[in-house]
Parts: structure tokens; sequence; C-alpha cells
């Protein structure tokens, strides 16, 4: 296993297209409803960034002018949200998930703005300056979001440039302690160099690299016992010193979906059968798990609910072609629409409602890519 890999990597087997499902329709209908009347805080970036992305899809599927109308809008309430953040030192996970908002609406000629060009030159400029000293950090969820904001602006040339300081410079081996999952663990990095280069950025490291990470996620896997509770194969966390953490959760940001998908699409660089054989083994083993205590899962949203468990089973079926995948897809679509029965029953729903990650948006993100069979990317802001 992990044998020499050859020098390119092909384009992403894509070739199962998930079904429409237009059952969906009311509860989408129902999200749109609740998003389209939320009014963020100027203050909420992450809520106003959200919603404009989510507005943006939303035209982009139907043409409605009321979402080409409320996208406008809330780009320019960000603009000056944007500013602030422009001229702040102190850049966290918040702060770089409000630039790759940023970055991916300026990349879409609909949706994009001379204020935001403008605005994004400036985070360019930033961020190629205090490069040097993000490198000296050594800490890996600041160089895995960069690099996702620098994809976010290929095709410059700035942003290639500064894209290949960083990959030159990356801290290894791992630390004493690193998490494994999605966005900014080890398979959030390995995804997101894997779809670099597949956009043609050149990574002369990312094979070595890419085994050496496979190489230590294989060597935590434990045995399944539901008996015992032991429900995950991969831990959340890793450690040199102590124990590694399991944890029941089977979401988008914890839980061995994500390894499933890394284990797949390392498969076809590697072209090594062995990771494909083991990343069904893994990922269909999920489909067993649909209870409460063997997800942990609590509510429709992305990043810690059923929605993004839909999400993921939908790429590792676009990927595989497994039709369990496909099935895993639709029940959690259901799932979702369960959760939000009970969640839009309250007033809950309302408060940060457009975050992608832990609001509406990005529910209604993924039961409009349903509805309509179309993939409108925008998951590349968050991995």
């Amino acid at each position: 296993m992990l044998t020499s890999p050859p020098p390119v990597l092909p384009p992403p087997a894509l070739a199962p297209v998930l079904p429409a499902l237009p059952a969906l329709l009311p509860s989408w209908q129902r999200v749109q409803q609740v998003l389209h009347a939320h009014r963020p805080s100027a203050t909420a970036a992450l809520d106003l960034a959200g919603l404009a992305v989510y507005h943006h899809c939303a035209y982009s599927a139907f043409a409605h002018p009321a979402d080409a109308s409320r996208a406008s809008e809330l780009l320019q309430q960000l603009l000056p949200a944007g500013e602030l953040l422009l001229h702040s030192s102190n850049w966290g996970t918040p702060q770089f998930e409000q630039a790759c908002a940023l970055a991916w609406l300026g990349g879409r000629a609909a949706a994009g703005s001379p204020g935001l060009a403008q605005l994004l030159a400036g985070f360019d400029q930033q961020l190629g300056q205090r490069l040097p000293q993000l490198l000296a950090g050594g800490n890996p969820h600041t160089f895995t979001q960069a690099l996702r904001y620098l994809s976010l602006r290929l095709p410059l040339a700035s942003a290639a440039q500064s894209m290949q300081l960083l990959l030159a410079r990356q801290a290894d081996p791992l630390p004493e302690s690193w998490l494994l999952g999605l966005p900014d663990g080890l398979a959030g990095e390995l995804l997101l160099r894997l779809r670099l280069r597949r956009l043609g950025q050149p990574d002369e490291a990312l094979p070595q690299h890419l085994r050496a990470g496979i190489t230590r996620l294989l060597a935590t896997r434990r045995a399944v016992d539901f008996s015992q509770q032991h429900y995950s194969v991969f831990p959340y966390q890793a450690s040199l010193a102590t124990p590694d953490s399991f944890s029941p959760a089977l979401t988008w940001s914890r839980g061995d979906l994500s390894q499933a998908l890394l284990l797949h699409e390392a498969h076809q660089l590697l072209h090594d059968e062995e990771l494909a054989k083991i990343a069904d083994l893994v990922g269909l083993n999920t489909l067993l798990r649909i209870t409460a205590p063997a997800t942990e899962i609590t509510s429709s949203h992305f990043g810690a609910g059923a929605a993004g468990v839909a999400h993921l089973y939908g790429r590792l079926y676009q990927l595989s072609g497994q039709a369990g995948y496909r099935q895993g897809y639709t029940f959690w679509l259901d799932q979702t629409q369960q959760w939000l029965h009970q969640e839009l029953a309250g007033p809950a729903a309302v408060p940060q409602a457009g975050e992608l990650l832990h609001g509406l948006a990005g529910v209604g993100l993924v039961l409009l890519a349903a509805v309509t069979a179309t993939d409108f990317e925008w998951d590349s802001i968050v991995l």
C-alpha cells in the first residue's frame, strides 16, 4: 500500500449524478422565507457573509430578482465589516471564514463589485505581508485557513505565489496533538491540497505528504463494537503523548465520513486500490449509525447536524458510485427535514441564521442543491 504515485492528479471521478428531489421543495421554501426575512446586525459579519452566499446561490438556481437584490444589499453591508477586518492585526478562525466568503463572492461576476475587488486586493496584500509571521507560528489551523483563502483567489498570480510559499514552508512533522477532521484538521488540509492539485497548482511535496498523513491516520484505527459503544473507526483527535480521543459523533466536522472521503480522493492520486477498499469499509459501515447515541446529531445544521452528513454522503456517492452512499444521502436529507420542522416551530431558528456552518444558510444550501441537483461549490468556503 501507498506505493509511488504518478506525477499528476487525474480529474475527479464525479460521474454519478445526485438525484433531483423535488419533494424537498416545501422545506427549502420555508428556509428561504426565514432567511429572506432575517436581518442581522451590521457587526454580525459571518451572518451577513453566509446570507450573501446563500442568496447568490438561490439566484443562480431560480433567477428570482429578490435574491439578486438581497445578495447585493448584503454585500454592501459586508464591505464596512471587511474594512475593519483589513485593518485588524489578529486573524483567527472567524476572520478567515469571513475573508473566504468574501473571496468566494468576489470570484463570481454576478456577485462581485468594485468595492469588493478593492477590499480583496487589500486582504491579499495584508496576507502576503504576514506570511512570515504565520509560518513562524507553526499553527496547522492557521496554515490551512490561509491556504483556503488563497485557493479562492486563484488564478491571481499573487495568490499562487503566496500559496507556493506556504506549501514550501509547511511545518512537519505533526505537532504532539492534532485534529483529524474538518475543516482544519488533517482531513481538511489534505482534501484542500488535493483540490488545489486538481486546479493545476504545483505541489511537489503532496504525494509524500499525503502518504505520511494517511499512514498516521490508519495507525489510529480501532475496531468498531456497537455493544461497547465504539461507533467510530477513527478518533477525532490524535496525540503522541496521550491516548487518542474518540467520539460517537457522525457529522461534517467530526467523524468517519470525512476520513472516508479523504481516502477515496487519495486513491485517485496514489492509485492504491487498498485505499478505496478501506474508504468503503469505513464509509459504508456508518450507514448503520442512525440513532442519536451513535451520531450525536441533534439539529439540522451543516457543521454538526444532519445537513452536513447528507452533504458528505452525496460527495462519497459521486466519488465511488456506491448505492449505499446515495441511500445515506436521501436518509439524512429526510432527517434534515425532520429537525427543521422542530427548529422552525420556535424562535431559536433566527439568531445567526445566516451562518454557513451553524445556521440555516448551510441547511438551505444543502436543500437547494438537492432540489435542483446542482453543485454550487459553496463548500470551498469551509473546506
